[in-house]
């Protein structure tokens, strides 16, 4: 037992031991007294102490017992915090005095390495530990498989080492496969659509630490794919109809109306939108073209696609126009643009009249600009031999 003034027992008040030693070292007085000797010998009795817990600990760390080595560490008093105590700023000082003085004897040095892996546990413990009884509750709820499985693939993934939980996870996930192919069949029985289309997002997820089997995402896949046909002959007849009465009712005003108009119309977009709804689901199930729905079906489709063609037409004339305009009023813009956006203009139709008047102004204007020296200079050069003329027949008179 360490002792100091009036017999005070050090170990059993470290913080009041670390206190006086940080007095000492920083006082004028370096005298060795029997205090400082019962400091000295009280701090490196807990130094050994606490390297004696941390090689415990260590022992349970090689063997992957994580939890026990934390569990023995936060035995009071607490590892971590005596461990950050000792680790004091001063503690060089201290070992040089030390050596200094032979009446002091030379403390233990901390376990440095040790506490770090002790200290790495506990980062990856404490998250693991919350994980895992999370993991606990939904087994004992007996929560679905599904959600337990995101929680073991999580606790796999973070407890790198823990190797059992792989093995855990592909039993976990042998028998979520088992689940899937009965929820299969019965999502199949119903033409569950929805349900089969999730099921799949799941095979083909990429957590999957044993990749199911292709035959099982093939099943799957062609499952969908006659649940698609079931709803798409369910839903055929009905579409013809809405169809058909959508028809009835905008069919004569969609002929009447500006092209332009109507390509922007919300009606006639609603009826495209119901037109290519019903082929996709016709093409699903392989409606023919003798069929009475189609036969219905048809006439719309045949007089919406010239209309769609006639606003497409009319939409693409409009945009040509007003480029026209707009090269026309541009002042800076060449004879080639003017030309391209005018020849733009007549592969759709005749230009209007009073469009092609500004036209013939500014190709005019234009071709002044560019050949009025050339103009000037064949004026000059004719007047010249004109006056040549003259005065050749007035000299000979």
């Amino acid at each position: 037992m360490s002792t100091g003034d009036g017999g005070f027992n050090y170990e059993t008040d470290p913080q009041k031991l670390m206190d006086d030693i940080r007095d000492w070292l920083g006082s004028a007085d370096q005298t060795v007294t029997q205090k400082v000797e019962d400091m000295v010998v009280a701090y490196g009795s807990l130094c050994r102490a606490v390297n004696d817990r941390l090689r415990r600990c260590q022992e349970n760390l090689r063997l992957n017992l994580w939890s026990a080595a934390i569990q023995l560490s936060e035995i009071e008093p607490n590892l971590p915090d005596r461990f950050a105590l000792l680790s004091f700023e001063e503690l060089p000082e201290l070992l040089d005095r030390c050596s200094m003085y032979e009446q002091l004897e030379t403390p233990p040095t901390l376990l440095t390495d040790i506490y770090g892996e002790l200290n790495d546990g506990y980062e990856q413990h404490v998250p693991l530990e919350r994980l895992f009884a999370r993991y606990r509750l939904l087994t004992l709820k007996r929560v679905p498989l599904k959600d337990r499985l995101k929680v073991a693939r999580s606790l796999a993934s973070k407890d790198s080492q823990a190797h059992f939980w792989e093995d855990d996870v592909i039993g976990l996930e042998r028998a979520r496969i088992d689940e899937i192919k009965e929820e299969a069949r019965r999502a199949n029985s119903t033409g569950d659509e929805s349900a089969l289309s999730d099921l799949k997002a799941e095979l083909q997820d990429p957590d999957w630490f044993e990749l199911p089997k292709t035959s099982v995402i093939g099943g799957v896949s062609k499952a969908i794919k006659g649940a698609e046909v079931t709803q798409s002959r369910g839903r055929l007849p009905e579409l013809t109809d809405s169809l058909a009465a959508q028809w009835d009712y905008w069919g004569r005003s969609f002929q009447e109306l500006d092209p332009v108009a109507l390509s922007q119309n919300p009606n006639f977009l609603t009826v495209i939108k119901m037109v290519d709804d019903w082929f996709d689901n016709a093409e699903k199930i392989g409606v023919l073209d003798t069929d009475p729905l189609y036969m219905q079906v048809a006439p719309i489709n045949e007089a919406v696609v010239a209309l769609q063609a006639a606003a497409e037409q009319a939409s693409e004339w409009s945009d040509k126009i007003q480029r026209l305009r707009e090269v026309l009023r541009d002042s800076s813009a060449s004879r080639k643009q003017i030309e391209n956006a005018w020849e733009g203009v007549r592969r759709l139709g005749l230009p209007p009249a009073e469009l092609k008047d500004v036209y013939d102004q500014r190709m005019k204007s234009l071709w002044w600009k560019g050949n009025w020296e050339r103009v000037l200079g064949v004026g000059l050069f004719v007047a010249l031999v004109l006056a040549g003329i003259v005065f050749a027949i007035v000299a000979r008179s």
